[in-house]
């Protein structure tokens, strides 16, 4: 899949939508408290699977996690300066914002509201009203 700033945004909103109120935790054994891996590895060292949000995105959009661990310590906006170089410094500019909000210990969907302006979970069509409790 071709990475642009449109599949970014829409596949970032989906991830954040699906997990709203995750707060990132690093890795237990990290040598360091403020530790964001875009990678989680188990004990023995295999990978585990994503772990920032980020790394969610990135690896949902087809990269493979092993080269993301290549990735480990960048900033997002280096990492796609090196996966989508096309993206536009708005979007990563965004993107970079939600990532910091959410080392910062944001919930995921507080950090893209902060950075987009705008919440990642739709909102129920105008007009319905909730179900009663009948």
């Amino acid at each position: 899949m071709t990475i642009t700033d449109d599949t970014l945004m829409k596949t970032l909103r989906e991830v954040v939508a699906e997990k709203p109120t995750h707060v990132y935790e690093g890795p237990q054994d990290s040598e360091r408290d403020d530790d964001c891996l875009y990678v989680h590895r188990d004990e023995a060292g295999a990978i585990e699977g994503p772990g920032c949000v980020m790394g969610h995105v990135l690896h949902r959009l087809g990269v493979p996690l092993e080269c993301l661990v290549t990735s480990e310590g960048l900033a997002i906006v280096s990492v796609l300066g090196r996966l989508a170089p096309g993206i536009s410094p708005t979007t990563q500019g965004v993107l970079q914002r939600v990532q910091q909000l959410q080392d910062e210990g944001s919930p995921w969907s507080e950090a893209y509201e902060l950075a987009t302006g705008h919440s990642a979970i739709p909102e129920p069509p105008s007009g319905s009203e909730p179900p009663s409790g009948d």
